[in-house]
C-alpha cells in the first residue's frame, strides 16, 4: 500500500468523525426546543412576545401559555444573549406552574367577557419606550373561533393604554401579568 492510499483512508476516516461530531453538536444544540413543543392539551390562552430595539436579544419567546388543565408554562430570559445563535440556542429557559382551579375559572371567566366582541386584531403603539419596545401576540377562543390580538409595548397600568384599549382587553393584560408574576416566582 502506498502512502497516498493510506493519507486518502485516513483522511476519509477523519472526514466521518467530523461529520458525526457536527451532527451530534446540532442535535444536541436543538434538542431541548424540540422537547419544549407545545404540548396536546387543550391550550386557553397564549401569549408570545419579542423584543425590539436596542435590547440584548429580539428573538421570540413564549411569555405565556396557559391549558385547560392549569398547567401554565412560558419562558424567562436566562441572561445569556445568544443572538446570532438563536435559532440553536435559545436566550430562554422554560419555566411552568400550575394555576389552582379558582384561577383558572377567573381567567376563562375574562375570555367570555362580552366586551371582546369590539377587541380588533391589532392596536398601534400608544405607549412610546426609549431605544426599545415589546411586541405581543395573544391567542385564545371566543365564541367558537380564535382571536388574535397583536400589541406594542401594553402596559395595562399606562393611561395612554388604558385610554384605547376596550376595558375586557385592559383586565385580560392585568390577568396575563399576574400569571406571569406566579410562573416567574414558581419553584424551579
Amino acid at each position: 500500500m502506498t502512502l497516498r492510499e493510506l493519507t486518502k483512508g485516513h483522511y476519509r476516516s477523519v472526514s466521518l468523525w467530523l461529520i458525526a461530531a457536527a451532527t451530534t453538536l446540532v442535535l444536541g444544540a436543538c434538542a431541548p426546543r424540540l422537547l419544549d413543543s407545545p404540548s396536546r392539551e387543550q391550550i386557553v390562552i397564549e401569549v408570545v412576545s419579542h423584543d425590539g430595539g436596542m435590547v440584548c436579544t429580539t428573538e421570540e419567546y413564549l411569555e405565556l401559555r396557559v391549558y385547560a388543565s392549569g398547567r401554565v408554562e412560558g419562558e424567562v430570559f436566562s441572561g445569556r444573549c445568544m443572538s446570532r445563535w438563536s435559532r440553536l440556542f435559545s436566550s430562554f429557559s422554560r419555566l411552568e406552574a400550575h394555576l389552582d382551579a379558582n384561577q383558572l375559572g377567573e381567567l376563562e371567566a375574562l375570555l367570555k367577557q362580552s366586551d371582546f366582541s369590539m377587541v380588533k386584531e391589532a392596536y398601534p403603539q400608544f405607549v412610546m419606550y426609549i431605544d426599545s419596545g415589546t411586541f405581543k401576540t395573544i391567542k385564545f377562543e371566543y365564541e367558537g373561533k380564535e382571536k388574535k390580538v397583536a400589541l406594542v409595548n401594553p402596559d395595562p397600568t399606562d393611561a395612554r393604554n388604558k385610554a384605547n384599549y376596550p376595558t375586557a382587553l385592559v383586565n385580560l393584560l392585568l390577568e396575563i401579568q399576574q400569571i406571569r408574576q406566579r410562573l416567574e416566582l414558581s419553584p424551579k
